[in-house]
């Protein structure tokens, strides 16, 4: 999954709760306008008019994407205050608690669409307000107020750590989509979405963006000698080497069977050539079943889709290169 994909998944979910709240929000007040004896009725008119006000945000919601909580946040606010300060002034004491309780869903509602600290928060917010209410006009408080915190507790513990056993999963997906399984390096599909980050910290840095290809000589040798096992042995020990020998800010992916990328920030063209030879000179001294290295190297912007395939495309003939110059060899571009 890539970062923009994410962003917008993430935007759509948020739009849609807004939506939902909105909705849920609107037919709350409705219901307290239309069917609450409020004194003075001023009160009921403003109730009305926030549950207009409401319906409006739902449709905004459906029509727009939301990029932030500030919106969920703000529905269930004025819900909470409008409704609690509603359950004060209602006439009878048991809507005043049923319109307590009804605060627990927008208590709930705010765990689940915010992160833990915010919508803990707020939801201590709302349950505030549901207590002093059940305490105030409840015909028995004590009662009513540990149910109302049992329910509290327990709905917040449980989306808090369902929250967190999604995110848990999803960020686990995301690793594996972007992971060579065999090696444990990032696949092509993780190589794109880290290289545009490395080329903008080596553009601040007044750095050049170096790419490597590297391919195992003969490889299909080693397969047909001595098995795929084996062959999956050299890979990972191949893997091994590229991670033992470039930096922790470097990028090394595995692209496909027996071919590796390596993305680096250096000072010069000249110190990615450097890089290329103690790649192949640790590849080469390796323990049997040995296998060299062929590597193409150059340097280029990488930003944009056209720049990393340029790039791709010259590292590429200098691999080309070294290819028919021998093997066990680097060539630039």
């Amino acid at each position: 999954m890539n970062l923009r994909a994410g962003l917008d998944r993430d935007a759509v979910f948020r739009s849609r709760v807004v939506q939902i709240l909105a909705i849920e929000t609107a037919v709350e007040l409705a219901f307290f306008a239309a069917f609450v004896d409020f004194r003075p009725d001023l009160l009921r008119v403003v109730i009305g008019i926030l549950s207009l006000a409401a319906i409006v945000v739902a449709v905004l919601a459906r029509r727009f994407r939301t990029a932030s909580h500030r919106p969920g946040r703000s529905l269930i606010l004025l819900a909470i205050v409008s409704i609690g300060c509603g359950a004060f002034v209602v006439t009878s004491p048991s809507i005043a608690v049923v319109a307590a309780f009804s605060l627990l869903g927008l208590s709930l509602s705010a765990v689940a669409l915010d992160d833990d600290r915010p919508g803990i928060l707020i939801g201590a917010i709302s349950s505030a307000f549901a207590l002093a209410v059940i305490t105030v006009r409840g015909d028995t408080p004590i009662a009513s107020a540990i149910i109302y915190i049992g329910l509290a507790v327990t709905g917040t513990f449980l989306i808090i750590r369902l929250r967190r056993s999604l995110t848990a999963a999803r960020d686990e997906a995301e690793h594996l989509a972007q992971t060579d399984p065999l090696t444990g390096l990032l696949n092509r599909r993780g190589m794109e979405q880290q290289v545009t980050a490395l080329n903008a910290v080596a553009s601040r840095a007044g750095l050049v963006l170096g790419c490597l290809v590297l391919d195992l000589d003969h490889f299909k040798a080693v397969n047909d000698t001595h098995g795929h096992r084996a062959g999956d042995d050299v890979i990972v020990r191949a893997a091994g080497v590229l991670t033992a020998t470039t930096r922790d800010g470097d990028i090394v992916a595995r692209t496909g069977g027996e071919e590796f990328v390596v993305f680096a920030a250096l000072a010069s063209a000249a110190d990615l050539e450097v890089l290329a030879e103690r790649i192949r000179a640790e590849m080469a001294a390796q323990p049997e079943p040995a296998v060299t290295v062929s590597i193409g190297a150059a340097t280029g912007p990488a930003q944009t889709a056209e720049e990393r395939s340029a790039l791709f495309d010259r590292t590429d003939e200098a691999l080309y290169a070294a290819k028919h110059a021998g093997r066990n060899t680097v060539r630039t571009r």
